[in-house]
């Protein structure tokens, strides 16, 4: 069994923003999955079990997923230290890149006064992560018992998850965010396989977990052509188009969208994020992670589709500057104040050629959220109460904000923090010392050891070194540590450490006197040339000259004029063209790097009131890569789960409700003819949905358990065994397990009635001792007529399976369509119908291509994937005589 809680803050209960997952295995292992935090709300709720934490799980790498990530592990870090974290290398690597950006526009990190964390601390948070791939599994031991935790594509965002846990019989999926289509740039979530049955890997479940959040209901194309169409209209009219996304999730589909779109046309792409284009290279460098067709793509143009060229990085300052035709995209897709995106739309939303278009619903709380709002109640009624994606309406209104703006700090201000910025940073290096060494204390202790008994190298005591130099520290510290001291003191560190590098890095000969042959000579290996009638081959490649090409984008070709030839070596740009474009590709990737270091133009955030007049275009489209309602209904009744549990959507309590209505309406069908009951209404419940409540805990009983059968002999004579292959036999019994303690209660109880009515009566029966027993389940019985025909099951454990009758109500949830049990083997097939051979009948049975079998090349029997088989042919005699031998191959029960 397992505990399942949705961790939110307390003053959130009922308008959650934040949200965090707890899984709770026996009180042995407590997972902690997608700590999520907008950099505002209060974290109480997460520090306060982080203690009791054995595993920390990462599912995307936006901030509902890892937000609260790099703040616990700089504020908790005894405690986080010592907790593994698992997720892809993707997540690991955009979550940083997020995190930081998120972070700077909430003052967190950067040169802003009360920052929280260094650039470092973030990097040093996710450099700690244990990187996983998709389909691998992890074996995690606990106090008591282990956990198999396996990783499975998502679909939603780059490097997403889909959780598997693993535990003794039990099997468990969490969900929280996945897309079982595929987009641009992104395959699908591997739920279900080529032919609609699920992957055998997440079939039949005890409990899923998955989210409310969905996506629209329009397929993916024609929403892809609703995008790019308004694109173009907006294009066309001279406008700006303005795109509020996340860094971590949507922003590489978009961009791939928009560059392939707009490759041949010129029109500037621009995008206004304070981590640059960080986000695009790091992309570029993790293709193998995305669709093929992207890799296919990169292959053809000879370019990555994510190269840093792709866009322009410019400031919010330089945006109204620009004028004409112009994609924007702007970091922050809650148009959270500070962040790119609300700059960028206080600028550009009085511009009547000016279309936001929105690709995500944000959190509640948010500006976002508000447009998205406004967008739904328009479009409702611009088309007859119906909501479609792609519908423009204009926005015009004035709205009363908050803007936080930010003022560099000079004089007596600016000195004062630089001192605070080198105070805290010596303070820093301090604690992370005393970490270490508590750590390696802690190290110690669980292994036994002591400060005598400690690892030696050259007859040196590691950890008591360590104590010597703390025991220094202390000294130097009660001393005053003057400037005599401090220098005595890093001259002994140096000495020591130059020791031991040479020590470490000690040249050593390799022995070869006692070699023989080849093993005394120098280990070379020379590169073999091939040759041909020619001479040695080469590579063509090497030595020819590269193609001209045009940048359409921006109308530069090559300096060469018509018909004048280019040097050897000469690529499409000059050689001058190409050192300044290095050179300033260089100097951006520099200013990137330290952008946000605190010492770098340090300045303070004020908070002032804005009141801003709008009058605008306002699209929907979504292109959040999330699952539908009617594809949601399908997937979830394949994969056969006991339990569903369902978090609710963060973004629209009307999405919550409408899921939960749906799920729970196809949680039963209608009984089989035979079966009917009239105290279930004639339904069958095929699963339990729960909606999961904020901060209240799911407690979740195992559903599956497996028992060792004895059954006594006169039971056995009367079952029907079929024989399946690899020599076993099967039979159907359907029962009810019950404990043994429970029989001798009832069988106790019925005594005690049946002794009280013979009193009363002034009558006493004298019974022999083997008739007893028959006596007393006469009295315990509910119907005796039912009873009689029962027989008792008994197993190795203590355990006791008391036969249904018939008669009972229970078997109404018997399967009425049979379960075919065995292993069809095509081999043994051929084998039959080769050697088959009647007065005037011949058969020829061969394999044609993999998995196929072909009889007499009119029958042909196909191996679709794991127990899933397919007869074809013509309407013969043959036809059911093969079919009717499949059949005679299995087991029904």
């Amino acid at each position: 069994m397992f505990e399942f809680t949705s961790l939110v803050p307390p003053e959130q209960l009922d308008n959650a923003r934040i949200r965090a997952s707890l899984f709770n295995f026996q009180n042995d292992i407590r997972v902690l999955a997608d700590p999520g935090w907008d950099t505002v709300s209060d974290l109480t709720h997460i520090e306060s079990v982080l203690n009791s934490i054995d595993l920390i799980l990462l599912s995307h790498a936006s901030m509902p997923f890892i937000g609260a990530f790099a703040y616990l592990y700089k504020k908790n870090p005894g405690a986080m230290r010592s907790i593994p974290v698992y997720t892809t290398a993707p997540v690991a690597n955009l979550g940083k890149i997020e995190t930081m950006e998120s972070y700077r526009v909430s003052g967190l990190v950067g040169p802003v006064v009360d920052y929280q964390l260094e650039m470092a601390d973030i990097e040093e948070a996710f450099d700690s992560v244990t990187l996983i791939k998709h389909n691998q599994s992890t074996i995690f031991k606990g106090k008591q018992d282990s956990i198999t935790i396996t990783a499975i594509n998502a679909g939603h965002s780059l490097g997403g998850i889909i959780w598997l846990f693993n535990k003794s019989s039990e099997k468990i999926i969490y969900a929280p965010a996945w897309n079982h289509s595929k987009d641009s740039y992104l395959e699908g979530a591997k739920i279900l396989q080529e032919n609609g049955n699920p992957v055998p890997l997440l079939s039949r479940p005890s409990v899923m977990i998955t989210s409310a959040m969905i996506g629209s209901s329009l397929s993916y194309n024609k929403r892809v052509e609703k995008f790019l169409n308004m694109v173009d209209a907006t294009l066309q009219n001279s406008g700006t188009v303005l795109l509020p996304i996340s860094l971590g999730s949507r922003l590489l589909e978009l961009v791939h969208l928009i560059d392939d779109h707009l490759r041949f046309m010129p029109y500037q792409v621009y995008l206004l994020a304070r981590t640059g284009t960080k986000s695009l290279t790091q992309a570029g460098s993790m293709l193998e992670w995305m669709s093929p067709t992207v890799t296919k793509e990169w292959h053809t143009r000879g370019k990555s589709p994510y190269a840093a060229s792709t866009v322009t990085i410019i400031d919010h300052h330089e945006l109204e500057k620009l004028q004409g035709s112009k994609v924007v995209f702007c970091c922050g897709e809650g148009l959270e104040s500070g962040s790119p995106a609300f700059e960028s739309f206080t600028r550009l939303c009085n511009d009547p050629t000016t279309t936001v278009l929105l690709t995500e619903r944000a959190e509640k709380g948010t500006l976002a959220h508000e447009l998205y709002q406004y967008w739904e109640a328009a479009a409702a009624e611009r088309n007859n109460g119906k909501i479609e994606d792609g519908i423009a309406v204009p926005y015009q209104s004035t709205l009363h904000l908050e803007r936080i703006e930010e003022e560099y700090l000079v004089g007596a201000q600016l000195e004062q923090y630089m001192e605070a910025v080198k105070a805290r940073r010596q303070q820093d290096k301090e604690n992370k010392v005393k970490l270490e060494k508590q750590q390696k204390k802690e190290a110690a202790a669980e292994t036994g050891t002591n400060n005598e008994n400690l690892l030696k190298i050259d007859g040196k005591k590691i950890l008591a070194e360590d104590d010597d130099d703390e025991d220094e520290d202390d000294e130097d510290e009660a001393n005053g540590d003057d400037e005599s001291q401090k220098r005595a003191k890093r001259a002994r560190k140096q000495t020591k450490e130059k020791e031991e590098n040479l020590k470490e890095n000690l040249p050593l000969d390799i022995d070869v006197r006692n070699s023989k042959g080849k093993n005394r000579m120098f280990p070379y290996i020379p590169k073999k040339l091939k040759y041909d009638d020619y001479g040695e081959v080469i590579n063509p490649a090497d030595f020819a000259k590269k193609d001209s090409k045009y940048d359409f984008r921006h109308g530069k070709g090559l300096d060469n004029k018509i018909g004048e030839k280019r040097k050897f070596g000469q690529d499409s740009l000059s050689s001058k063209k190409n050192a300044l474009k290095q050179k300033k590709d260089k100097t951006n990737k520099t200013d990137e790097l330290i952008a946000l270091d605190a010492l770098r133009e340090p300045r303070r955030q004020v908070s002032k009131n804005l009141s801003i007049y709008t009058k605008c275009g306002l699209v929907f489209v979504d292109l959040a890569g999330l699952v539908d309602l009617r594809s949601l209904s399908l997937i979830i009744p394949s994969l056969k789960p006991r339990k569903l549990l369902l978090l609710s959507d963060m973004t629209s309590d009307v999405n919550t409700a409408n899921v939960f209505k749906q799920l729970t309406s196809i949680s039963r069908r209608r009984r089989p003819n035979g079966y009917e009951s009239s105290k279930s209404n004639n339904l069958q419940k095929l699963f339990d949905v729960v909606e999961v409540k904020n901060n209240q805990e799911v407690e979740i009983d195992d559903s599956v358990a497996a028992l060792e059968i004895l059954l006594d002999d006169s039971i056995m004579e009367h079952l029907k065994w079929q024989k399946i292959s690899g020599g076993f036999s099967i039979a159907q019994v359907i029962g009810t397990v019950v404990n043994v303690e429970e029989i001798e209660e009832n069988d106790a109880k019925a005594s005690v009635v049946d002794t009280a009515t013979s009193d009363k009566e002034g009558d006493v029966k004298m019974i022999k001792e083997g008739e007893e027993n028959e006596e007393e389940k006469d009295v315990t019985s509910d119907n005796k007529e039912a009873e009689s025909k029962t027989k008792d099951l008994v197993i190795n454990n203590g355990m006791g399976l008391k036969a249904i009758s018939e008669a009972s109500s229970q078997l109404m949830n018997i399967r009425h369509t049979p379960l075919a049990i065995g292993d069809i083997r095509l081999k043994e097939l051929k084998d039959f119908y080769s050697t088959f051979n009647e007065v005037g009948v011949n058969h020829t049975a061969e394999f044609k291509g993999e998995g196929t079998l072909v009889i007499d090349n009119k029958i042909c029997i196909r191996k679709i994937s794991e127990g899933d088989f397919v007869v074809e042919g013509s309407a013969c005699t043959l036809f059911y005589e093969v079919r009717e031998k499949v059949r005679n191959m299995l087991a029904y029960v």
